[in-house]
């Protein structure tokens, strides 16, 4: 299926925005703490109610595509809705990523949505979300959104609810086959 153009130039400055947290979050935290040894207690049930919009969703499904881990992709947030019941998008609601490794590392780090890249070690084996630096990016990557998805509704819904979604959205030909 062919990509609009507005879409590929969205995922361009989504990709930016990324990196500028990341950078701003490595230069406040460089050499003080690291992520080494992590058990991911932001990315677990009970913790863990990370939201994305699309784009963020479609940026995870193009990374899947390249290392070709696209159904595998599907099916663990399929199985994620499932058991944690995200498809009917109680706020709140906790759940495991889908994408986090055996080893308790991302398995989607250079897509992953804004809102994980504000998550960043704050002492030695903690973290904490960087509310105000995630505020910062949040309303133009709601404008990246909108433009992606020339006027089309949209809402954050948590992750792996997004993935399937834009999936449906952007590989139906993936969505049909997954489901055989």
């Amino acid at each position: 299926m062919e990509r609009p153009g507005d879409t590929d130039r969205a995922l361009l400055e989504l990709a930016a925005l990324r990196d500028s947290l990341r950078d701003s979050g490595n230069r406040e935290r460089a050499g003080r703490f690291s992520c080494d040894g992590c058990v991911s207690w932001c990315c677990r049930e009970g913790f863990n109610s990370m939201r994305a919009t699309p784009l963020e969703a479609e940026a995870i499904l193009r990374l899947l595509e390249e290392r070709g881990g696209l159904e595998e992709g599907l099916d663990r947030a399929r199985e994620a809705v499932e058991r944690w019941r995200l498809g009917d998008d109680a706020p709140g609601r906790t759940y495991t990523c889908p994408f986090l490794t055996a080893g308790s590392r991302c398995g989607v780090h250079g897509a992953k949505p804004l809102g994980c890249v504000t998550f960043t070690p704050v002492r030695d084996g903690g973290c904490d979300q960087d509310g105000d630096r995630l505020a910062a990016v949040l309303e133009r990557a709601a404008v990246l959104n909108d433009r992606a998805l020339r006027g089309e509704a949209w809402e954050p819904r948590p992750l792996p609810a997004a993935i399937l979604e834009a999936a449906y959205r952007f590989f139906p030909r993936a969505t049909k086959q997954s489901r055989q």
